[in-house]
């Protein structure tokens, strides 16, 4: 049935035009929504501004197992004799062991327990690890070094339980390494020993190793910094009247190995950490008040800071040996936005790894100030930190955000709101227009009609 030509046309529930405004906003609400929770911006990474990179090669040695198979231990007779060519093997290779390499042979962290090589030496012959404890006997050098010009010295160690062990090595011992004193052993294990003169030792693991080192008796747990042990830290001085970084500041990660990064790199390990609420109190590294600090030497080593910011690039060293029993050192560049994109160096007393490019955040402790030349080859100055861990940033979805949430959602009800007003009384506006058209065009076909009916 055909539509009277004086009914009104339909009209839709909304405008076009109100449709059009409606998705935009809709859109828009969205996309701010997104923004503000989810949206994590890529940071550009300046390779310029970090240090050079030191990426030694590794060259790990390898051992003939048909030569170690001679090392006979099972019995009390195998344990008194020393077989030569196993002996002479392991010395000759060692020599090519270098820190890295040490890492790539799989060096534990910490010292294997006694009982465990006593027990199951065929697991442990031919592997790399480490032993600590006192001198108890020094000798050397021997004739019989497979490599020309070096001799074999001889050292036996009690360990902290009082068991014993027997380190060979090829370098003469460094100063400080003498009877009495506290020695890291970090060699191949080749067998157990029997020796009844002039200490009876009875299972004792015999290590060969190139070179003893000098230890410490380890430290207590270090809860409380004590501004003393650093305090002979030397890393400005003053030229005419203006401070500029000392000598002693372009010393990196692997030469710094001293008494006060260790105190603090076992303070900031083994101290009670910081509740969340207690480390949101602690400021963060910014270029206002914090940074110019730093710039006077104001900042007293120690003191918590947070760095927020993006990771740049890491690497990890074997340490050297310490009171504070740290393995691992990891140095981590960390990009900070809030300083104008500066790399700030980060010391751990630890091995970690961690995806480069993350946000994080580090709760971290002034050490000093840090010089070094930067890939472009221009030399600056930085304050470098010592911290537990690189946290990543975590964005915090508490009260504050229940309140964002609040108003994000009661701002966009009040905005759709308004959108349905304006479309109702577009609505209504556009039906009253319509209903006068169709009005004046009733009017017209009656006056219309009425003149040709009243036409003479």
């Amino acid at each position: 049935m055909q539509q009277p030509p004086n009914s009104p046309k339909h009209i839709p529930f909304m405008p076009r035009g109100a449709i059009v405004r409606m998705l935009a906003v809709g859109a828009f609400c969205a996309l701010s929504m997104y923004l503000v929770l989810f949206w994590e911006p890529t940071v550009e990474i300046r390779d310029g501004e970090l240090a050079r990179e030191q990426a030694p090669l590794v060259s790990v040695p390898r051992l003939d197992s048909s030569i170690l198979d001679k090392a006979k231990d099972a019995t009390r007779e195998e344990r008194l004799f020393l077989e030569a060519e196993p002996l002479s093997h392991l010395l000759a290779q060692s020599l090519n062991v270098s820190d890295e390499a040490a890492r790539a042979l799989g060096i534990p962290d910490e010292m294997p327990p006694i009982a465990a090589l006593q027990t199951n030496m065929q697991q442990w012959r031919g592997r790399w690890i480490w032993l600590h404890g006192k001198i108890e006997r020094l000798e050397g050098p021997k004739p019989g070094h497979p490599v020309p010009g070096y001799g074999v010295y001889e050292a036996t160690l009690r360990l902290a339980d009082d068991n014993f062990a027997i380190f060979a090595f090829s370098q003469p011992p460094e100063g400080g390494v003498d009877v009495g004193g506290w020695a890291r052993a970090e060699g191949y294990v080749l067998k157990l020993r029997d020796v009844p003169y002039p200490v009876d030792m009875k299972l004792a693991p015999l290590l060969v190793g190139a070179r003893l080192q000098k230890d410490y008796e380890q430290w207590a747990p270090v809860t409380t910094l004590d501004p003393g042990a650093m305090a002979d830290v030397d890393d400005v001085s003053k030229q005419g009247g203006e401070l500029q970084p000392s000598d002693s500041s372009w010393r990196t990660i692997d030469e710094d190995q001293s008494g006060a990064l260790w105190h603090l790199g076992a303070y900031v390990r083994d101290v009670q950490p910081m509740t969340k609420a207690q480390w949101r109190a602690v400021p963060a590294l910014n270029a206002q008040e914090v940074w110019e600090s730093f710039k006077r030497n104001e900042v007293p080593r120690g003191t918590p800071l947070r760095i927020l910011g993006t990771l740049a690039a890491t690497r990890t060293i074997t340490a050297r040996p310490n009171p504070a029993g740290i393995r691992e050192w990891t140095e981590a560049w960390v990009q900070v936005r809030d300083v104008g994109g500066k790399t700030i160096p980060i010391w751990l007393p630890k091995g970690q790894k961690t995806t480069l490019g993350i946000s994080l955040e580090v709760k971290a402790h002034y050490f000093r100030r840090y010089s070094y030349e930067t890939r472009n080859g221009k030399q600056i100055w930085t304050p470098l930190f010592v911290a537990n861990g690189l946290d990543p940033f975590v964005f915090e979805t508490g009260r504050g955000m229940r309140e964002i949430s609040v108003w994000a959602f009661g701002g966009t009800v009040l905005l759709i709101v308004g959108v349905w007003w304006g479309a109702r009384r577009e609505r209504q506006r556009s039906a009253a227009q319509e209903d006068a058209l169709i009005e004046r065009r009733r009017k017209r076909r009656t006056a219309a009609a009425a003149g040709v009916d009243g036409q003479p």
